[in-house]
């Protein structure tokens, strides 16, 4: 396996576990699971909001970073402005 594919593989995993935690976090703050289940039994929604609203937030930045690791292993990016240039080689024109 090459380095670039070993670069996206811990890449995807670290958004996968990214998404769980996002998910995670939205159960929680839905009452649902262990710890949902036992603030809202309890009385304690404002507690697992705090607790889901904190997941949430690590799983986006776990996300982004794995985004950012992906875009990376991918190669230099192409500038935004840069034109697109035909098989021959040639810029295109715009009509």
């Amino acid at each position: 396996m090459d380095a670039i594919t070993q670069h996206k593989l811990r890449a995807a995993g670290k958004m996968a576990f990214g998404a769980a935690r996002i998910a995670s976090g939205l159960a929680t703050a839905g009452g649902k699971g262990l710890i949902g289940g036992y603030c809202r039994n309890h009385g304690l929604m404002s507690a697992a909001y705090r607790l889901a609203q904190s997941s949430v937030n690590a799983g986006t930045a776990m996300l982004e970073a794995g985004w950012a690791e992906w875009n990376a292993a991918s190669g230099p990016a192409k500038p935004a402005d840069a034109p697109e240039t035909a098989a021959s080689g040639t810029p295109n024109q715009a009509a």
